[in-house]
């Protein structure tokens, strides 16, 4: 294998032998074509095996590289199969559009005349060593799977043993970084794991035939009295022998499933989020079956619910394509039209079809459209007929409206309600009478391809139309009389036409793959047209405060656009697995609809919330500190600002007014065991105390500290609060008398960062920026044994498990150490992920979880058990994260940070289940079960969901 593959056109050779020179120098292994050989089959076989075998793919842009046919040829050959792709600029390209979209989208490196060549080469060899073990696994694993496709998928080259269990864990740690996993590798890994199973079943099988053999053997031993008891100790032995070997291979390959399953899910996030929530579930399922829970598949289903923040829910509540979506104009109703020609009607607050399917049609349904009070429903068809129905009876009003000679594609009412515009593939416009049902004056004729969408403008006075001949046309709505001519600024058909809610601005959708938005009054196209899409835009529709524009095409996205500036909202929103034919955004703008081919409607937030977090905003500066009171009910916050925050931690509310009284920043809290008190102190060197009946001080504030004061911590019994800080002493008070006890603690040479009571009551652990962490025994304030040495900087948090057998701490190290308490042996290794100081660390109440949080914006929960992550970090934050504890109950973690919000994070494993079943909204099917769950009976992942 080597580190690089480079793509060059000829006429850039000397730049890419200096390029392979500085390459070697860095002793790095370069694949480079350097002959002028015509294309052949054989050659090219040898080019594609050199991408294959390449760890990263080079490609130099220059007008020679992007013309030519070879270089076109390899790059899509690098892309096919997930290859990191690195485009280094060599030469300027006039027409940066005929850029493939994947070389537009990576950051280029420039290697210009004009730039300096070594500069430029560092860069590359930073990006290059980037997750040089992902990458690295990426091609070994290709190769394997590449090689066991080219052999017709040859059982003899699956992996095994721990190559298999390599690419398990790979796949499932591949979250998010580059290069992705391709389908390939995941479907090699699978049937790895699926050849695996089938030989320990064998095995299972042998075993099982031991084991009768051991029952025969008994039998005989009954007829051979000399030597009986010789047989029978031996048919003991192998029946236990074979009942141990049974068990241990049923648990090894519920084990391997449970992995397989959470990598399988974790391949298909990006795609199809309901089926990758239910192959999690099942993977949690599988594994705590047999006790196996680990990070590595809980934390597969914390992904996935954070993968897509925007998705609500999938609604699959038609059999076949999904071609248009309207909401009712208070937003009680999602209305949707099927190719089947029925039309459903969603019940949004109670989750539920209302009655049974509209039937009246024969063909598609391709449009729908509230009446501006929500009565009527119209819907235009392929079966050339528009039906207006009676929402409440779900009957249609009347016969069908006819007239048009060609499937109707789009359907509109005025502001009044009084008039329905419909537009068809007749090349026509009609304007309809709602009261009579009759049409109003005569077709509008003035487009030359057929009309596939029609829209009224909001004052009423204007239709606008779009046709596949590329042209957008305005029409006088009472008169009929084309306004002005026709709108061209596309280059194919137009699909959608949508008015901005104040009437000034026109959107329209084009199979051209863009938008284009129109100054209605101007009759002009305001600025370029918006790119982004990869396919036809079919649908365009404006939010109701016109800020943003919604867009769904055939490449299977939804995009939002910010209108004012044409540049793409975030991400596209990825979750359907065909063409997207309609979008709609509820009344009220926080929600949208779409409906698509793959038979799905989606539920989508606007505001891309991770739906595992609340967001608690009272503070003006940065939270330093926030804890819960011991019953759970309350949560204090604190931090630069000087106030201290109670929050209502049930419903987040804020608790009367801030607590004040400190003269500076607060960086410590802690509550008494009996919440009846809280301790906070901070900058200004003092420590106070409130009354949590009263909310006031108690007292007058403990000064003794020379310096600022970082931590607090009240004992288990309540009697002693000790406090630790920038002077590099722990001190200890009497929580009755509020004097102090004794001489200040002194073991550390630098400021003492956190302070920690062990539940049990007997020792008090100190993190300090030495490095340092020292125990000290409670009873006679001395140090127990020697200091926990293991960070290589400061250690900053600490944090005691449930049952004080475990000690966790965080350090400006970026790691986070697991110490046994009664050896003061570090557990393993480092927990590594975090990409700043950790600042605080936390046990769970059943100490089967860590919590870590730090500088780089991010939590990570921790498997105590496998010291393993679970999945990605929580997502959430936007600044340095400084503090984070569980509640009393385990089933909230709360976080405060420099974004100046305290984060409630749901960290309930029931909680995270219902949630990935709410989104899902349905059961794996049989198809699926079979494929991805294997030989038991198929079960409902989620028992609540029809």
């Amino acid at each position: 294998m080597s580190d690089v593959f480079v793509s060059y056109s000829r006429r850039d050779k000397e730049f890419v032998k200096r390029l392979d020179e500085a390459f070697k120098a860095h002793g790095r292994d370069i694949w480079v074509d350097w002959e002028d050989i015509p294309l052949a089959s054989d050659w090219l076989s040898e080019i594609y095996a050199g991408i294959e075998s390449a760890d990263n793919f080079v490609f130099v842009i220059s007008p020679d590289s992007i013309a030519s046919e070879v270089c076109g040829q390899e790059l899509a050959h690098a892309i096919e199969h997930n290859k990191r792709l690195v485009p280094v600029l060599y030469r300027e390209v006039s027409d940066y559009k005929s850029l493939h979209k994947q070389l537009s989208s990576h950051n280029w490196i420039y290697f210009r005349d004009t730039d300096d060549f070594d500069a430029a080469f560092q860069s590359l060899i930073r990006t290059l060593d980037t997750d040089l073990d992902h990458v690295r696994a990426h091609t070994r694993l290709l190769k394997r799977a590449l090689e066991w496709e080219s052999k017709n998928q040859d059982t003899s080259y699956l992996l095994r043993g721990t190559d298999l269990q390599d690419a398990e864990q790979w796949l499932a740690q591949s979250t998010g970084k580059q290069p992705e996993v391709t389908a390939l590798q995941s479907q090699y890994v699978f049937a790895s794991r699926k050849a695996a199973a089938a030989r320990q079943r064998m095995m299972m099988a042998g075993v099982t035939v031991a084991l009768v053999v051991a029952i025969v053997l008994a039998l005989v031993a009954l007829y051979q009295a000399q030597i009986a008891e010789t047989r029978r100790r031996e048919a003991d032995e192998a029946r236990s022998t074979a009942v141990f070997e049974r068990d241990r291979a049923n648990l090894e390959s519920r084990i391997a499933l449970s992995r397989q399953l959470a990598a399988q899910s974790l391949v298909r996030m990006g795609s199809e989020l309901d089926l990758a929530l239910l192959l999690s579930l099942e993977a949690n399922r599988v594994a705590f079956d047999v006790n196996a829970n680990s990070g590595e598949v809980r934390g597969s289903l914390l992904n996935g619910l954070e993968s897509n923040p925007h998705i609500i829910q999938y609604l699959h509540i038609h059999d076949d394509w999904v071609r248009t979506v309207a909401f009712s104009p208070d937003g009680k109703i999602l209305a949707s039209g099927s190719r089947d020609g029925t039309i459903l009607l969603w019940d949004m607050a109670e989750q539920k079809i209302i009655g049974g399917p509209l039937t009246g049609h024969t063909d598609q349904v391709r449009s729908l459209a509230f009446s501006p009070d929500g009565k009527i429903l119209a819907s235009g068809s392929n079966d050339q007929t528009i039906i207006l129905w009676d929402v409440s009876s779900g009957e249609p009003v009347g016969d069908p409206l006819t007239g048009h000679e060609g499937r109707i594609r789009a359907v509109a009412f005025s502001p009044d309600g009084e008039t329905l515009v419909s537009g068809a593939e007749d090349q026509t416009v009609r304007r309809w009478s709602v009261s009579s049902r009759e049409p109003i004056g005569d077709a509008l004729r003035g487009h030359q391809g057929a009309v596939r969408a029609a829209a009224v403008s909001p004052d009423g006075r204007l239709i606008a139309s779009g046709a596949t001949d590329s042209q957008v046309i305005l029409w006088n709505l009472e008169t009929g009389e084309m306004v002005g001519g026709p709108l061209s600024g596309h280059s194919d058909g137009v699909q959608s036409v949508a008015f901005s809610p104040d009437g000034r601005l026109l959107a329209s959708g084009s199979l051209d793959g863009s938008i284009v938005l129109w100054d209605v009054e101007a009759r002009a196209a305001v600025g370029q047209p918006i790119q982004g899409h990869d396919n036809f835009v079919l649908c365009v529709a404006f939010s109701p405060d016109g800020k943003v524009l919604v867009s769904s095409s055939a490449d299977e996205t939804v995009r939002l656009w910010d209108v004012n500036t044409g540049r793409q909202i975030g991400k596209p929103l990825t979750g359907h697995t065909d063409f997207v034919n309609s979008a709609a955004f509820t009344p009220d703008g926080s929600m949208m609809a779409s409906g698509a081919d793959d038979r799905n409607i989606i539920l989508w937030n606007v505001q891309a919330r991770n739906p595992l977090v609340r967001l608690l905003a009272g503070h003006v500066d940065q939270i330093l500190s926030a804890v819960y009171s011991p019953d759970g009910k309350i949560i204090a916050s604190a931090g630069v600002d000087k106030a201290i925050i109670l929050w209502d931690a049930a419903s987040g509310e804020m608790i009367g007014s801030p607590l004040v009284g400190s003269e500076s920043f607060v960086q410590a809290l802690a509550f008494s065991p009996d919440g009846k008190t809280l301790a906070s102190a901070g900058d200004d060197k003092m420590i106070r105390l409130w009354d949590m009946t009263s909310r006031e001080p108690i007292g007058e504030p403990l000064a003794g500290h020379t310096d600022i004061i970082f931590s607090l911590a009240i004992s288990p019994d309540g009697k002693t609060l000790a406090s630790a800080g920038n002077d590099k002493t722990i001190r200890l008070w009497d929580m009755t008398s509020r004097e102090p006890i004794g001489d200040p603690l002194t073991g550390h040479e630098a400021v003492i960062r956190k302070i920690t009571f062990s539940p049990d009551g007997r020792l008090l652990a100190s993190a300090g920026d030495d490095g340092k962490i020292v125990l000290w025994d409670t009873a006679t304030w001395q140090p127990v044994g020697q200091p926990l040495v293991g960070h290589s900087a400061g250690a900053r948090s600490a944090a005691f498990s449930p049952d004080s057998r475990l000690l966790a701490s965080g350090g400006s190290d970026q790691m986070v150490i697991l110490w046994d308490v009664e050896t003061g042996q570090m557990i393993g290794q480092p927990l590594a992920g975090h990409n700043g100081l950790v600042n605080g660390v936390t046990f769970s109440p059943d100490g089967k979880t860590l919590a870590s949080a730090s500088h780089d914006n991010h939590v990570f929960l921790w498997d105590v058990s496998t010291r393993q992550s679970f999945g990605s970090p929580l997502v959430g934050h936007t600044d340095r994260v400084y503090t984070a504890a569980f509640s009393p109950d385990g089933q909230t973690l709360i976080s405060g940070g420099a974004d100046r919000l305290v984060n409630l994070w749901d960290v309930s494993y029931d909680s995270w289940h219902d949630r990935a079943c709410a989104i899902a909204n349905r059961n794996l099917t049989q198809t699926e079960w079979d494929l991805f769950v294997g030989d038991e009976d198929a079960q409902a992942t989620c028992a609540n969901v029809e």
